[in-house]
């Protein structure tokens, strides 16, 4: 059973490792029962959770757009090649633009409408449990941090 798509991990590996780094410290000078490292270790959590919000923001959500940017990019050039070819039409049986610009205005139409399936394609690929990292890290970040400050006010 895969639990991960992508880069899905590190939204829970950000959150723990950053809690360990940032506990670490505070665990070799006081003992790693004390409250102070607890507490250093809660926050480290949530600055881990940040982080891996951050970066599964960027891997879901602002690079797939770009993505779709560069596709519509080289979608466009290439049917514009077939319009000034004489080869472009709109769907099968479909009757082949009479003017460049009409076929231009096809070309853009066809792109439009094809944009927001890839865009769904490529966006939210980075899961874990099936849910998108960002949100998985901020999930794992915020329960970290009760769990070691609950162990901190004891």
């Amino acid at each position: 059973m895969i639990i991960f798509r992508g880069w899905g991990l590190l939204g829970a590996a950000f959150p723990a490792l950053t809690a360990f780094a940032l506990g670490a410290l505070p665990a070799s000078m006081y003992g790693s029962k004390s409250a102070i490292t607890n507490i250093v270790a809660a926050l480290g959590a949530l600055v881990g959770g940040a982080l891996g919000f951050l970066c599964g923001r960027w891997l879901n959500v602002i690079r797939p757009r770009a993505k779709v940017a560069e596709w519509q990019e080289q979608r466009r050039a290439e049917l514009r090649a077939r319009v000034d070819a004489g080869q472009f039409q709109m769907a099968p049986g479909l009757q082949a633009p009479s003017s460049r610009e009409e076929g231009y205005a096809q070309v853009e139409q066809l792109i439009t409408n094809e944009s927001p399936d890839v865009l769904r394609q490529l966006k939210n690929i980075h899961t874990l449990f099936f849910i998108p990292m960002q949100w998985f890290a901020i999930g794992v970040g915020v329960v970290i941090f009760f769990g070691a400050l609950s162990t901190a006010l004891r």
